[in-house]
């Protein structure tokens, strides 16, 4: 986790026209979550699969090579802004 995975996100969230609240309500995590991750500090595994399903890409290793495999498990589901997502 760090500076290339914050970019990352910030970059997808504005992509999709969200603000941090909302992304945070999309994949069912807290806004101090997002706050965190878009500063670079670590957060748990299923809050960055749930966003690479979101965003549909794989986040960047942190060495800007390969990106990191997406896990199995989905702790999520998306109930709010799923039509304005797709």
């Amino acid at each position: 986790m760090g500076k290339r995975t914050a970019r990352w996100a910030k970059a997808h969230r504005a992509r999709l026209g969200l603000t941090q609240p909302q992304l945070a309500e999309s994949v069912g995590i807290s806004l101090s979550t997002v706050t965190r991750l878009e500063r670079g500090d670590p957060v748990r595994d299923y809050v960055l699969e749930a966003l690479e399903d979101l965003f549909k890409d794989s986040r960047p290793g942190e060495d800007g090579q390969n990106p990191q495999p997406a896990g199995q498990n989905h702790h999520f589901q998306l109930t709010i802004y799923q039509d304005l997502l797709r």
